[in-house]
C-alpha cells in the first residue's frame, strides 16, 4: 500500500526476515543512530557507521514500525530493531541495515565493476561492456549476465537506442535492495570522486518507486520493484541514437 502524507511518499513496513541472533550490516552510507527506547527516537545514544556489523537480539522484530526520509521526498519504511554493535546494546531503524557483507569502501569502483570487486562471481564482463556506453559493447539484442555466490544475479541488454541493467536481489525487505541500489548507483566508492553523486528519488509508479541518476553523460533512470521472492533493480541509459 501506497501513503502520500505531507508531499512524501510511504510505503507500508513489511515483516523482516531476519531474526534473534542473525547478524546484519550497516549499509547505509551516513552511517545509523542507536536509542535506548523507541518512545524516545530523539535521544540518540551513538552513532555507527557503513559496515558495522549489528548482531540482532530482538526477540520480538517487527514489532515497532518506523518511517524515515532517506532521499528526498521519500521515505524508506521499516522497523526498530534491538541490536548489538561494538558491544553496546540499544535500537537502530532496520532500514538501515542489510544482510549481505558490505563492501570495501577501499574499492575505488562503482557499478557492476564494484559488485565483482567485492562478491564472487561465474561469469566475466569485458571491459567494453563494463564501461555501460550504449554505441560499445553490445549489438542491439546482445546481452551480458553474471551470477553471485550470494544469490545475486546481475545482465545487461543492449535494446537500441539504451543499454538495459537489472539486478535481482534474492530478499524480501525492499530496503535491503534500496540500500544495495543507492551504493551501487552512487558514487560513493569512487576515489577520484571530486563530487557527491547519487540517485534521487523520482516518483512512485504503481508497484515501482523510481529513481534518476543524473550524470554529465546523460541520466540514468532507475526502478526498484518485488517480483516474486526477489527484488529487481531496473536501469536504463539511453542516446538519441
Amino acid at each position: 500500500m501506497i501513503l502520500i502524507l505531507t508531499g512524501i511518499f510511504h510505503v507500508q513496513a513489511q515483516k523482516p526476515e531476519y531474526r534473534l541472533n542473525d547478524t546484519l550490516y550497516v549499509w547505509e552510507m551516513h552511517g545509523v543512530t542507536m536509542i535506548d527506547d523507541p518512545q524516545s527516537p530523539g535521544q540518540v545514544k551513538n552513532r555507527y557507521y557503513y559496515g558495522s556489523p549489528a548482531r540482532v537480539v530482538d526477540i520480538n522484530p517487527g514489532t515497532r514500525p518506523v518511517s524515515m526520509e532517506v532521499n528526498e521526498g521519500y521515505e524508506l519504511p521499516g522497523h526498530w530493531v534491538r541490536v548489538i554493535i561494538n558491544r553496546d546494546t540499544g535500537f537502530v531503524f532496520d532500514g538501515f541495515l542489510g544482510a549481505f557483507p558490505p563492501f570495501d569502501l577501499r574499492s575505488d569502483a562503482q557499478g557492476i565493476e564494484l559488485v565483482q570487486k567485492n562478491y564472487s562471481g561465474s561469469a566475466h564482463v569485458s571491459k567494453a561492456v563494463r564501461s555501460s556506453t550504449p554505441q560499445e559493447g553490445l549489438a542491439d539484442g546482445e546481452s551480458q549476465e553474471m551470477h553471485f555466490d550470494n544469490g545475486i544475479q546481475w545482465d545487461l541488454k543492449k535494446v537500441k537506442p539504451c543499454l538495459v541493467e537489472k539486478y535481482t536481489i534474492p530478499t524480501n525487505r525492499y530496503a535491503e535492495a534500496y540500500q544495495f541500489m543507492m551504493a551501487v548507483y552512487s558514487n560513493y566508492f569512487d576515489q577520484d570522486a571530486n563530487f557527491m553523486a547519487e540517485p534521487e528519488f523520482l516518483r512512485q509508479n504503481g508497484n515501482k518507486t523510481e529513481f534518476i541518476l543524473r550524470g554529465n553523460g546523460g541520466n540514468q533512470q532507475i526502478a526498484v520493484y518485488k517480483s516474486g521472492n526477489a527484488y529487481l533493480i531496473n536501469a536504463f541509459t539511453c542516446t538519441d541514437e
